[in-house]
């Protein structure tokens, strides 16, 4: 035990409302028994050996219980096997990107003391530490010596799960962009059956966050995340990129009705391709039909086509200044997307 405590530098015997461990040293359990037995319920003696270590070892009685605390096993050190949970299947065989994702930010949220801090600075920069750890002894009890070490599982686990991001080596959390991220998985319905907007639906749900569409032009992105970033903006983003005109009304009109302006990013017009170019125009009819004049389009005028007969707020890029961030500033402003007072 001491040995285990001496090379963790961590205090074990002091008494936690949260985790021992961050949760990606956590996950250690599930995806051991996902490979060593299939992902079903396994003996805790075979999985300590599976971990070369001992069912009596403090690490592994230590580990399992974070595992447990975090939602992806079930069972600890007395239990004659330990399985997965439906969250920890997710973790450790989803089916795609999008479950995994999901997965992480449920996990990080399950401990109170994390969901909390998560809630309570969401659309905040992350603050100092030695103000974070005065909010987790005063809030939250945390003992004065734990403090730290809950602050920084804290910040691991955002980075982990997306729930913070980094802005030009600036951390903010965005616990409602990971939250939304996991609800915009719907039930697909064919194209031809879509409808721009539900009458009875728009306003269910709104937020007062920015919807962000764009082609997979990832510069032009961060350019229009940062910006928004440093006006503490939340914003849910959509790569328009990956999906099919099928999936396409079904997945965005979701997306669109939570939120409450659009930034459509089309980038250069060599960027788009021919199914993208049937994209455009449906993408921006649709947030215009909502949100009527908080709609920013960003594109090479080449790939605009008639749309600024819409009366739409055009950003263009050209070959020699393909993101300017000033006029993209303004006309944020102009569309009272943000909001710059002098």
């Amino acid at each position: 035990m001491e040995k285990f405590l001496k090379n963790n530098g961590k205090k074990a015997n002091k008494r936690r409302s949260y985790p021992f461990h961050q949760l990606k040293q956590a996950q250690i359990i599930g995806e051991t028994i996902q490979e060593a037995n299939s992902g079903l319920a396994m003996d805790r003696f075979l999985l300590a050996k599976a971990l070369n270590t001992t069912p009596k070892s403090s690490g592994f009685i230590i580990k399992l219980n974070s595992s447990a605390r975090y939602g992806i096993t079930n069972g600890g050190y007395n239990d004659p096997t330990i399985s997965l949970t439906e969250l920890g299947k997710s973790i450790v065989s989803s089916k795609n990107p999008e479950e995994y994702q999901h997965a992480l930010v449920e996990c990080s949220i399950k401990p109170d003391v994390f969901r909390d801090f998560y809630q309570r600075m969401d659309g905040k920069q992350v603050p100092e530490e030695s103000y974070a750890k005065n909010i987790l002894e005063r809030d939250h009890q945390i003992d004065q010596e734990l403090s730290r070490e809950c602050y920084e599982t804290i910040v691991a686990n955002g980075l982990h799960a997306n729930i913070i991001r980094k802005v030009k080596g600036v951390m903010y959390v965005n616990l409602s962009a990971a939250l939304q991220a996991q609800s915009t998985n719907v039930i697909e319905e064919p194209f031809g059956n879509q409808k721009y907007q539900d009458e009875s639906s728009i306003s269910k749900g709104k937020t007062d966050r920015v919807f962000i569409g764009h082609f997979d032009d990832r510069q032009l992105l961060k350019v229009v995340e940062d910006l928004l970033y440093e006006f503490n903006i939340k914003f849910q983003v959509v790569n328009l990129n990956e999906l099919d005109l099928n999936r396409l009304l079904s997945k965005v009109n979701i997306d669109l009705k939570s939120c409450q302006a659009a930034i459509v990013l089309a980038g250069m017009t060599h960027e788009i391709n021919p199914i993208n170019e049937l994209k455009l125009p449906i993408i921006v009819g649709a947030a215009s039909a909502l949100y009527d004049s908080k709609v920013v389009l960003i594109a090479a005028k080449e790939a605009v086509g008639n749309m600024p007969d819409l009366g739409l707020n055009i950003v263009y890029l050209t070959e020699e200044d393909p993101v300017s961030e000033i006029q993209i500033l303004k006309t944020l402003n102009n569309t009272n997307v943000i909001n710059i007072t002098v």
